[in-house]
């Protein structure tokens, strides 16, 4: 499973070139995420793909905006 970030770019999202391992695993068991990763500045949502052995794109697992982080005054 890999981790993508896009960033907002004139009001379109484009995906970004680094990606995240999160995990390998086997089709036919199930599997828990439980792993806290970085978010690379600007990122405005982060979703989950389930990848095959050859690094093909098979499903997505989900995805989230990520709010941006307000500064105290």
């Amino acid at each position: 499973m890999r981790n993508h970030f896009e960033r907002n770019h004139a009001g379109s999202f484009r995906v970004e070139s680094n990606l995240t391992e999160l995990q390998y695993g086997d089709p036919l068991q199930a599997v828990e995420l439980d792993r806290t990763i970085g978010v690379p500045p600007g990122a405005g949502r982060g979703s989950i793909h389930l990848n095959d052995q050859q690094g093909l794109n098979r499903a997505s697992l989900g995805e989230a905006k990520i709010a941006e982080a307000r500064k105290d005054s």
